[in-house]
């Protein structure tokens, strides 16, 4: 069971980078016609969120993680770094959390619907990301694309 949660959680992430890597980093400031936040907003509200679960679960163990700022959101290399360390902490909550008792602070339901919860943030944030630079004429390649549904 660990390493059924924990490879699901590390391929989600896994996701999360490819597609960061394959955005040219000019693209990270391009927002939504109809408002929001930017590419690059977008995925550093993905890291963000975690860093602020794994802060109210336990802030000292998890003292360090990088909360990225509005200055941030244009730099690829502060951007993977944060999301590969949000990652790496939350693996670790997973791991610990079913050698446990399958609990998380602060989440009623549990290990396996805070994983759901997190995967399912990060879709969605993916297809707005997508959406955004599709509607912008700044379409990624679509056999990436496709692509990404192999990492599942």
């Amino acid at each position: 069971m660990v390493l059924v949660l924990r490879e699901s959680w590390d391929r989600s992430n896994q996701v999360n980078l490819k597609l960061l890597e394959e955005i040219p980093e000019h693209y990270l400031s391009v927002k939504p016609a109809y408002g929001g936040r930017s590419v690059g907003a977008q995925f550093s509200h993905m890291n963000n969120v975690r860093v602020q679960w794994l802060n109210a679960i336990d802030p000292v163990k998890h003292n360090g993680l990088i909360l990225l700022q509005k200055d941030d959101h244009t730099y690829k290399t502060k951007i993977s770094e944060a999301l590969r360390q949000s990652a790496e902490r939350i693996g670790d909550l997973i791991d610990q959390s079913i050698r446990t008792d399958m609990k998380v602070k602060g989440f009623k339901n549990g290990i396996n619907s805070f994983l759901f919860y997190l995967v399912s943030h990060d879709a969605h944030h993916r297809g707005q990301i997508v959406t955004t630079l599709k509607s912008a004429k700044l379409s990624l390649d679509s056999n990436f694309l496709f692509g990404l549904w192999n990492e599942f």
